[in-house]
């Protein structure tokens, strides 16, 4: 705006000489130039080194399931029904299935108690597929049905809280807003159930703004007994430190939480063809 005249020179409280000298040294407009957004990361990892590990065939997968899924109790984020959540993952034969909605566990009763009448389900057809077979090698016949699962589906229970590190303050500005981000938690037993349940009480007691529920990582610490972290997606909070700080402060905030929950800590791999999520190479 100064090269073309829109901001004279004594709106810089230059003399003329000087715009003319400064015109002199910048007669060409500013060159286009990419601007890029939460992808600060990306160019150099894909000139990180690469590690062989070998083939993925060598290595034991274990028995795959679903836990990180949302229900109609996550608020305008999801829309799957519980009985669905259920259904699907009895139809694919998973050995568990869980349920992590944002900011709350209002659904986790009725999720739980959902998943002991399919595993009632469950028994009943395999008792009746017993029966069945048994008639037929008593009768001498063919018998060729697929044997139906036995084992009981496993819930897991979890949450997908809301950090702030100022969660029980209600009031911010434009330039400077509540900054939050995600973690997901799961129930490995009873007393961790109870701490998540009793962090999700805080969250709408102690830390609910503008319609979220929110906890800090020293009430995670705090009630940390019994539960199983992970890093969530690129809202959690190892991931948007990455993409919107730095790699270093990602890396204090991974020792943190790895410091913090030792074995029950796990990182999440994501793919949903997102730029944020790629990897190198």
């Amino acid at each position: 705006m100064v090269r073309i005249g829109v901001v004279p020179a004594e709106t810089l409280k230059i003399s003329e000489d000087q715009l003319a000298y400064f015109k002199s040294l910048y007669p060409d407009p500013i060159k286009p130039f990419n601007i890029v957004i939460r992808r600060q990361v990306a160019d150099f990892h894909n000139k990180k080194k690469q590690q062989d590990f070998g083939s993925i065939d060598e290595i034991d997968l274990g028995k795959y399931f679903n836990f990180n899924n949302h229900s109609v109790f996550s608020t305008l984020m999801a829309t799957s029904s519980i009985n669905d959540l259920i259904k699907k993952a009895s139809e694919e034969n998973f050995p568990a299935v869980g349920m992590v909605d944002l900011g709350n566990m209002m659904g986790a009763f009725k999720f739980v108690s959902a998943v002991e009448g399919a595993n009632g389900d469950r028994a009943k057809k395999h008792k009746e597929y017993l029966t069945k077979k048994q008639e037929a090698e008593e009768n001498g016949t063919e018998f060729n049905e697929t044997e139906p699962v036995s084992e009981p589906l496993i819930p897991v229970v979890g949450c997908e809280f809301y950090i702030s590190e100022r969660y029980e303050q209600k009031q911010f500005t434009k330039d400077d807003p509540d900054r939050r981000t995600q973690v997901v938690l799961l129930a490995k037993d009873f007393n961790g159930y109870k701490n998540l349940a009793k962090l999700s009480s805080i969250g709408f007691l102690k830390g609910f703004y503008f319609g979220v529920p929110r906890v800090s990582r020293e009430l995670i610490a705090q009630y940390k007994e019994g539960v199983i972290a992970l890093t969530s997606g690129i809202n959690g909070d190892i991931p948007d430190a990455i993409l919107n700080t730095g790699e270093q402060k990602g890396e204090e905030l991974f020792k943190w939480w790895k410091d913090t929950f030792e074995d029950d800590f796990y990182v999440q791999l994501q793919n949903h063809k997102l730029p944020e999520e790629r990897t190198p190479e």
